[in-house]
């Protein structure tokens, strides 16, 4: 039972790490920075991304499901909001490299046997 609490806990802490304010180290490889030297492009506006999540109730739905939650936001179209297409799948990688590590992890929170690929 244990495991099981532990599992869900750091699920929970992954999703709300993720979804609670986007990673501001994105920087949009087309963007010329304004005259305060930040890039225009509205990716590396956090409000974009958090309005999307909350407005769409996204953060509480996919709370106890960050996995499938993650593949919630990689099909929305960021390019309706303004991203352009670079940001999009630069987003779209990272996402999909958490939820390869949240499974892999989960496996490890669990305790589940691993199974050996034999070549």
């Amino acid at each position: 039972m244990y495991r099981l609490f532990t599992a869900r806990e750091n699920l929970i802490i992954s999703w709300v790490s993720t979804t609670s304010q986007f990673d501001p180290s994105f920087i949009c490889p087309q963007s010329e920075p304004n005259l305060k030297g930040t890039p225009n492009c509205p990716s590396n506006k956090e409000k974009t991304g958090n309005k999307q999540v909350h407005k769409r109730s996204l953060f509480d739905k996919w709370m106890y499901d960050p996995i499938f939650g993650l593949e919630v936001l990689i099909k929305i179209d960021w390019g309706k909001y303004g991203w352009c297409e670079d940001c999009v799948q630069m987003r779209i990688d990272a996402w999909e490299r958490m939820r390869t590590r949240l499974w892999t992890t989960s496996e490890i929170w669990l305790d589940l046997p691993h199974e050996v690929e034999i070549e």
